[in-house]
């Protein structure tokens, strides 16, 4: 999977499931997740998601010089070999560490 879909797909998927969480609970126990005030009092630090990420860096050239660079998240079992055929590939596994705030308790006017 590339590195910038599986960033995308994992904050999205955290996000809704924290909302569909703070929803249900809200309704069935009325308990808050990251809510936007307690008591009248406002709350807006942000919640961190942090990434530590194993990625797979790979340059693909041709024998015409033509060339690509590819950046994947690296599964747990990776293999890597090489074909016949006039191409060369180099790979390197590196490691990323990251943090996205993000406010769960945000709430937006609508325009």
């Amino acid at each position: 999977m590339e590195l910038k879909q599986y960033i995308s797909e994992t904050l999205v998927e955290i996000c809704e499931a924290v909302s569909d969480a703070k929803e249900k609970v809200r309704k069935s126990v009325g308990i808050a997740i990251a809510p936007g005030t307690i008591d009248s009092v406002a709350q807006s630090a942000p919640s961190l998601i942090e990434f530590d990420i194993s990625i797979l860096v790979s340059d693909t050239s041709s024998k015409e010089g033509k060339g690509s660079a590819r950046i994947k998240v690296v599964a747990v079992d990776f293999q890597m070999g090489g074909s016949a055929g006039g191409s060369s590939k180099a790979e390197s596994q590196q490691r990323i560490r990251f943090s996205v705030p993000v406010f769960f308790q945000a709430q937006f006017n609508e325009r």
